[in-house]
């Protein structure tokens, strides 16, 4: 089964706490506090045959009140053309969603295995805000679409980026090493000499 490993860093970065995560299991409690940093890798990804990193950052912000940060409720790659994803501010216990500034969303790119990021447009398309009790389900939150053209312009596998950041401070990353693979070409792969 698939593992997530995790971190947790006080407020002066130093380490708290530490375990994993056996997939499907998502309901560990973890013993967050204002200022801590919170950090999540799985290594068992692949795109298009390449293993791929999944990482996710939580920076809790110093309001003790909501340290609650935002939280990815949708994501998908359409035709490899545009990305649609949907980001909730909750307000827990009622599992009800806050307004996210629309400057708090940021989405980036850069080709596999570079340093440097490249930002691209988050366009809202829509808001679903109102609680699981009046919904009847989880409110997806802020609905957006980031055109990836500039990104699927380039060759081979990209790297995708992820931010948010709601009015208390709390903040999450998550990126995805390598996430894409552009123009549907793969690296030339070396071929083995054959044996007689």
């Amino acid at each position: 089964p698939a593992v997530t490993e995790w971190t947790l860093f006080d407020k002066n970065g130093n380490l708290k706490v530490a375990g994993s995560i056996a997939e499907p299991t998502i309901s560990t409690k973890i013993p967050i506090a204002p200022r801590n940093r919170f950090h999540a890798e799985n290594c068992s990804l692949h795109v298009g045959g390449q293993p791929s990193v999944g990482e996710l950052d939580v920076v809790f912000g110093s309001e003790p009140a909501d340290l609650t940060a935002p939280t990815i409720t949708s994501l998908r790659v359409e035709n490899g053309s545009a990305l649609h994803l949907a980001i909730a501010d909750f307000n827990l216990p009622q599992v009800a969603v806050r307004n996210l500034p629309a400057e708090g969303v940021r989405v980036a790119w850069r080709p596999h295995g570079t340093e440097s990021w490249h930002d691209l447009q988050a366009v809202v398309l829509d808001e679903e805000d109102g609680s699981l009790l009046t919904l009847g389900h989880i409110p997806a939150g802020t609905i957006l679409r980031v055109d990836l053209a500039a990104a699927t312009a380039a060759e081979g596998y990209i790297d995708l980026r992820i931010e948010a950041r709601d009015d208390a401070g709390n903040s999450i990353s998550w990126k995805q090493s390598p996430s894409i693979l552009a123009s549907g070409s793969a690296p030339p792969r070396r071929r083995r000499p054959a044996t007689p």
